[in-house]
Formats: structure tokens, sequence, C-alpha cells
């Protein structure tokens, strides 16, 4: 080197750089799309509300609202049993009165069918709890595929 100086610094600086720009690409992107997430799971609150309403209305009687769910969830339990649950639902927790924040969201797609898994809290007559629902999306029609509901008054 001629002149003395050495491009070491120089070099060093741009991969710092450059190292800074790509983690806070990740961080902001993660951000980004958990923000997204999030106000995609709140946007189903009006729907997981629709379908409690109409399920305490009924005092949790199956028929009422069995057109929202999908013939699949009941392959790995017997529909008595489910029925079972919704008893206990309307025994231990009474009345629905509404859905709270999301607390949580995830979503898969595969071979076009969409199914987004949300957990929401909700307040009920006699307790409070969170309810989870998984909703497959396929050919503009959107059907539950699991459901339950947690509380402290449930166990």
């Amino acid at each position: 080197m001629a002149q003395g100086k050495s491009k070491l610094p120089w070099i060093l600086g741009g991969i710092a750089a450059f190292m800074l720009l790509c983690c806070g690409g990740i961080v902001g992107g993660g951000y980004f799309f958990f923000k997204t997430g999030m106000e995609s799971a709140q946007s189903k609150a009006p729907f997981a509300t629709e379908v409690m309403t109409k399920m305490s209305d009924s005092n949790y009687e199956f028929d009422s609202v069995a057109d929202y769910f999908d013939a699949s969830i009941f392959s790995g339990i017997q529909l008595d049993q489910f029925k079972v649950a919704m008893a206990a639902y309307r025994d231990r927790l009474g009345k629905f009165e509404s859905i709270g924040n999301a607390t949580g969201f995830n979503s898969s797609y595969v071979n076009g069918v969409t199914t987004s898994r949300y957990n929401f809290n909700a307040k009920f007559e006699k307790a409070e709890g969170i309810i989870t629902f998984a909703v497959r999306n396929q050919n503009g029609s959107s059907k539950i595929v699991e459901f339950s509901i947690d509380s402290v008054s449930l166990k």
C-alpha cells in the first residue's frame, strides 16, 4: 500500500451496515406479519361472536349452530361427546356475553385451502374463558373444524 491507509475499516464498516440493514428488515418484517396476523384474527371476532351468540341463545343446542361446523370436526370424537361439552358450557359458564381481544392466531395454506386457528378472550355470565376455533376456508365457504372453550370453571 503506497499511501499506508488500510481498507479494512471500510470493509468492516460495510459489513456491519449490511448486517444492520438485514436484521432491521427481519425484525421490521416480523413485526409487520405479526401485526397483520393479529388484525386478521381480530377481523374474525364478529364471526366468533355470531357463533357464540347463536349457541348461547339456543341454550347451547348443537342443532342451532350445526351449519357453522364442518363434518370433519367429529372424526376424532362422537357428536354425543360434543353435546356433553356444550351442556358443560351452558351449566358452568352460563350465557355468552362478549368476545374480547384476539390472544393468538395461526394460519396455514395447503392445496388451495386456508385453515386459521384463533384464540379469543370471552366473557360469559358465570366466568371468563378462552375460545379457540379453527376455520377452514375453501371455495368461498368457511366452516369450523376445531372448537373449544377453556375456563377454570370447566376444570
